[in-house]
């Protein structure tokens, strides 16, 4: 029965991310203060990049730390339900519920991308995916900040964004290796007191998974890219 108990629990926690991350800041936002949609112009893509090149860079901003918190909310949700609702004393939780906050934050990406409330067409992953990085890991993150490098050098938020992609998801299955030597020094690697997230092989595949959808998502960049058509951005020396 537990592993029907686990099951239920994992879909319920990809469900209440992906309705968390459905929430579509940049067409809320735009609608709101411009009467606009920002489907309709630019990259037409409802995320943060193509917010600050309609609007400007401060909108971008905001929609970027929105969607960014979205993410942080819906692992953060599922933590405090379980807690609430004592699910580990009914039954034995995977990994302690680790997996099922993970999980949360996936569903979260998969909302942000696909949005239910938008009608399937929303962001590019990159930003609730920052967010779940952040939560989890001063390491990955740290590679992570690659993106900042790469935009800085080239100028194309799409090639940082692929980029950090791969670092990001290289970090995670190098503190998964490192745990198999020295558990003690991996487990360092991430946040939470505890070891209430651990660098597992679950983490990594998340991560992957993560990476995966962002490479999805810049489908129509990846083309521009090898065309050499990709636009750059104005707002950076």
């Amino acid at each position: 029965m537990d592993i029907i108990y686990n099951i239920g629990v994992a879909l319920g926690s990809i469900i209440i991310g992906y309705f968390i991350g459905a929430f579509p800041t940049a067409i809320i936002l735009g609608k709101v203060l411009f009467k606009q949609d920002p489907r309709d112009f630019g990259s037409k893509n409802a995320g943060g990049t193509n917010a600050g090149r309609i609007w400007g860079i401060k909108i971008g901003l905001i929609v970027m730390i929105v969607d960014v918190i979205k993410s942080i909310i819906a692992l953060w949700l599922v933590f405090f339900l379980i807690k609430i609702t004592k699910l580990e004393t009914y039954f034995s939780l995977y990994q302690n519920g680790i997996l099922f906050y993970y999980l949360a934050s996936f569903g979260a990406t998969l909302g942000h991308c696909y949005p239910v409330y938008a009608k399937f067409k929303g962001g590019k992953a990159v930003s609730t995916v920052a967010g779940f990085i952040i939560t989890t890991s001063w390491f990955v993150t740290l590679l992570g900040l690659i993106f900042f490098a790469v935009l800085k050098w080239k100028k194309i938020v799409s090639l940082s964004s692929l980029v950090s992609a791969v670092s990001i998801t290289l970090a995670a299955w190098f503190m998964f290796f490192l745990s198999l030597f020295n558990a003690d020094a991996s487990a360092l690697l991430m946040w939470g007191k505890d070891l209430l997230f651990i660098p597992s092989w679950e983490y990594a595949l998340i991560v992957l998974l993560m990476a995966v959808l962002i490479f999805i998502r810049h489908k129509e960049n990846i083309t521009r890219l090898k065309n050499n058509e990709e636009p750059t951005v104005k707002w950076m020396k």
